[in-house]
């Protein structure tokens, strides 16, 4: 008996350590979720990896980190200060947070935000949250800064916008740990809701067979290297599939 009690300890730890490790998108549907949450979700998350680029203009030295901030406004200005020290005699940090907009929760994490708690204006937001993106895979980028309005985001952002996908077709792909590769389809430059440029791709291969299975143990987005003051920036990001997981199925 002492045996048999042993185990279903054993079996109720491991249960709740499995129930503690899950992510909160696991645990309550997006129509419960709060804005941080959804901030949490479009900001630290297994559907948006977080790439930073920074430098220390007093050591000229390049620096990475984690960072959590917002988009910024389209009327910000420059980062000052009373002191008139601008952004280029301080420590800045540009952020571009590469998201998987085609997936469900990234969409659910938007629509949240857009409602504000209020349930009726989340229901009207149903069909961009929950539809299904038939053959296209889109990565979306989204670009902050620490502290906030760094002209390097404006620098960046007016590149973003004066592209074109025959700009990309060479050198925008997305390859997966099996081999798999598929080149950008379209791109749309960033737009005014605040949800970021878009890179698409074709979710089949040539042959039909899908791009990405849950037996790919990842994959990677690769594009073009940008210009970041003197710098030419390749922002490459990978996605582990196996955390790519919603009520069971694969979410990308």
């Amino acid at each position: 008996m002492r045996g048999k009690l042993i185990v279903v300890t054993c079996l109720i730890a491991a249960l709740t350590l499995t129930l503690a490790a899950a992510g909160f998108w696991e645990k309550k549907p997006y129509t419960q979720w709060s804005e941080k949450d959804a901030r949490k979700m479009l900001e630290k998350s297994p559907w948006c990896y977080e790439f930073n680029w920074g430098r220390q203009s007093n050591i000229g030295s390049d620096v990475t980190g984690p960072s959590i901030g917002s988009v910024p406004s389209p009327t910000s200005t420059p980062a000052d200060d009373s002191r008139g020290v601008t952004d280029a005699e301080r420590e800045f940090i540009t952020i571009v947070r590469v998201m998987l907009f085609s997936s469900r929760p990234i969409r659910q994490a938007y629509a949240t935000l857009i409602a504000k708690g209020d349930k009726a204006r989340l229901e009207k937001l149903k069909d961009f949250a929950e539809r299904d993106f038939g053959d296209e895979i889109v990565i979306a980028w989204v670009i902050d800064s620490k502290p906030k309005g760094a002209t390097s985001v404006f620098d960046l952002d007016r590149q973003l916008r004066a592209l074109a996908v025959g700009e990309l077709a060479n050198d925008t792909f997305i390859a997966s740990s099996s081999g798999k590769k598929v080149y950008i389809k379209d791109f749309i430059p960033p737009t005014s809701d605040g949800t970021g440029a878009k890179f698409v791709f074709p979710r089949t291969m040539p042959d039909g067979t899908p791009f990405l299975t849950a037996a790919d143990k990842s994959f990677r987005f690769q594009t073009r290297k940008f210009k970041m003051k003197d710098d030419a920036v390749a922002v490459d990001a990978t996605f582990k599939v196996e955390d790519l997981q919603l009520a069971g199925q694969l979410e990308y």
